[in-house]
């Protein structure tokens, strides 16, 4: 509770900006803006943006241009309701919604994962909105919750043996594609190719209904558009705010190599974090419902973050599902050695760590070296998995076994 009222209290402090439009929700209005006035080929005008932001958040005195909209055309329609109301209220309706939504994921979660159905929902609700991630998506106006539903819903429909299903809600998540490429990464090398029919389906839907909102040029623009928003809008994407692999190597590096360089050495890293993801995937290749599938699907969410060309501490949220699912795993009978059950507690508890974002992510501008934690993180996950392994071939029931039944 100590820790919610902080959050209020930062809040309270914040509500003059947040009110005038400081908050990245502003690009979302501005699509929403554009798409109402019938001006879908322009959805990645930088000017047209900046002329819709400086009407409605004049006051903004951090920002020479538009804070650009980078989703996909087909992700500006929801907020095209939204952009009917003043700004404010628009704002305030957002994140009236993502409450709602926070607290819906609480319930998927104690229905669907294992040792949580003990637990009170309450407990759940106020746990996901201590976690400092879900903070910043909810003042800074954010869809990363959004996301986390997408794959929490994958998750469940894959242990429901719903494959063509679970692919259809994946491809949902095409809104913010850098956290959704790599997770695809294991289920292409374990062949799971109903799954990815499923996704492949959504996602031409989705490609048609964007080509419908922009036309062509825009759309065919759009690759260009998202490299050049470092150079036209300076600080959208500062190295030092990115969570990830590209973040921490841009930094420490920053003085010493250039942008290719750091580029090649990104990309390499990332490389091999997923070639490590994908020799996992026999684990995603088999039945869904034990620990290590589990696990292997929070480790899928660990290294997506990290190699993602574009991630926020907000994005983050994406890990409460892995919160989840360990303290499940730590609350069940799940047969772990003494030492890699505290291990996983260590890493569950320093995720959930709040002061520690606190000082990254506003004392400090340091939060790239929370893609520490996040290896780490991954480290102890692949480490859980292999003790399961262990003891599951010792019981002769496969590498893959049933040591942890996920509720259904």
């Amino acid at each position: 509770m100590a820790l919610l009222s902080a959050y209020a209290a930062i809040a309270y402090h914040v509500r003059r900006q947040i009110a005038d439009g400081y908050s990245d929700f502003i690009s979302f209005y501005t699509a929403g803006k554009i798409l109402e006035l019938d001006a879908g080929h322009r959805l990645y005008d930088l000017a047209l943006e900046y002329q819709i932001q400086h009407e409605y958040a004049p006051r903004v005195a951090i920002r020479a241009g538009a804070l650009p909209f980078v989703r996909l055309p087909f992700a500006a329609w929801p907020f095209v309701p939204l952009a009917h109301l003043p700004y404010a209220a628009a704002f305030l309706v957002w994140d009236l919604a993502t409450i709602i939504l926070v607290i819906i994921i609480a319930a998927l979660f104690r229905k669907h994962i294992a040792g949580l159905e003990r637990v009170k929902l309450r407990l759940i609700i106020l746990l996901l909105f201590s976690y400092f991630p879900v903070f910043v998506t909810l003042i800074q106006g954010q869809d990363a919750l959004w996301l986390l539903l997408v794959f929490a819903v994958t998750y469940v429909l894959l242990v429901r043996r719903r494959e063509e299903a679970a692919g259809m809600i994946l491809g949902l998540g095409w809104f913010k594609f850098p956290l959704l490429i790599p997770f695809l990464a294991p289920f292409l090398a374990a062949r799971r190719f109903r799954l990815l029919a499923g996704f492949g389906l959504t996602s031409t839907l989705l490609a048609a209904a964007s080509f419908w909102t922009t036309g062509w040029p825009a759309l065919a623009a759009y690759p260009r558009y998202l490299m050049a928003v470092n150079q036209l809008s300076r600080g959208v994407n500062d190295p030092r705010d990115m969570p990830n692999l590209r973040g921490l190597v841009q930094v420490i590096l920053d003085k010493h190599l250039s942008v290719v360089m750091i580029n090649l050495i990104v990309g390499a890293l990332s490389l091999c974090l997923l070639a490590w993801l994908a020799m996992k995937a026999r684990c995603f290749a088999r039945a869904a419902d034990n620990a290590v599938f589990s696990l292997a699907f929070s480790l899928d969410l660990v290294i997506t973050v990290l190699v993602s060309y574009h991630a926020h501490v907000f994005d983050l949220v994406l890990l409460a599902l892995f919160l989840a699912i360990g303290w499940g795993i730590l609350s069940s009978d799940a047969p772990l050695r003494p030492t890699i059950r505290n291990t996983l507690a260590i890493a569950l508890a320093c995720l959930i760590f709040s002061p520690l974002y606190l000082l990254l992510a506003l004392a400090s501008r340091y939060t790239m070296l929370l893609s520490l934690v996040l290896l780490g993180a991954a480290l102890v996950i692949s480490r859980t998995m292999s003790d399961l392994e262990t003891h599951d071939r010792s019981n002769q029931h496969g590498a893959c076994g049933r040591g942890f039944e996920v509720g259904i």
